[in-house]
């Protein structure tokens, strides 16, 4: 009886000597960078105590929210980025008292979109606008066969996201057809625009 005794008194001090510990929490990594197709990331973690850990947005999870103390992990999981806005949330793990947070950012996803793709325009001289949004840059160029007719006439700013061209008068007796395309300077994106002119009888 004295021995259950004995063990019952140790286990009860042990309770009272881990209950009466400061809590402590040691998160080594407070940053993680995601590319725009998401993934999965682990961050390792110390406490002497229970622990939870939340998230600020929906395209962040984790594989779990919390845990007993001594080392620990959690595993974090991205979705892909489908948006053109680049992308931030945090990651809180709290400890009796104590709070660490650890940044996440994910990279845009990118792309060119053309209000229209296709222009038909009448015989006559003309300026045309396009307009596009885009979050890389970009170079624009001109089917070989039509350049004697159709031009960039100029770039405005990025932030208004037009380009101007210009159209020759169409002489012929033939309708004309050329294309535009815009790239992407440093990656594989690319839209293309035709351009439609009637013949010089189409008026």
């Amino acid at each position: 009886m004295k021995y259950q005794v004995f063990h019952l008194l140790i286990a009860v001090c042990v309770i009272a000597f881990i209950s009466c510990q400061k809590a402590e929490l040691s998160v080594p990594q407070t940053e993680l960078t995601f590319t725009k197709e998401g993934g999965t990331q682990t961050v390792n973690f110390n406490t002497n105590k229970s622990w939870v850990a939340s998230v600020s947005a929906s395209w962040i999870k984790l594989n779990q929210s919390s845990g007993e103390s001594n080392a620990s992990y959690i595993t974090v999981i991205a979705d892909a980025n489908t948006d053109y806005d680049y992308r931030t949330a945090t990651i809180t793990i709290k400890v009796e008292g104590l709070m660490r947070t650890i940044y996440v950012t994910q990279a845009t996803n990118t792309g060119i979109i053309l209000s229209k793709n296709t222009y038909d325009l009448t015989c006559v001289a003309q300026t045309f606008e396009v307009e596009l949004k885009t979050n890389v840059d970009y170079s624009v160029s001109i089917d070989g066969k039509c350049k004697e007719w159709l031009s960039l006439k100029d770039t405005k700013a990025l932030s208004t996201s037009k380009l101007t061209f210009e159209v020759a008068e169409n002489e012929t007796n033939d309708n004309r057809e050329g294309r535009i395309i815009i790239h992407e300077k440093y990656g594989s994106l690319s839209e293309t625009i035709t351009v439609k002119q009637s013949q010089v009888n189409g008026l």
